[in-house]
């Protein structure tokens, strides 16, 4: 089974120069201290 995840930007208030609205992103897991935060890691 494959666990891959991608996501699109929708919104990039504090990155724009980083991250691309409309681009699809490969997103990585979550560490504990990362989830319920809000935020999602992304490989660009």
């Amino acid at each position: 089974m494959n666990n891959t995840r991608y996501v699109r930007c929708i919104k990039s208030d504090n990155y724009e120069i980083d991250l691309t609205i409309g681009q699809v992103y490969k997103s990585l897991p979550l560490t504990d201290s990362e989830k319920g935060t809000g935020v999602i890691r992304v490989i660009d």
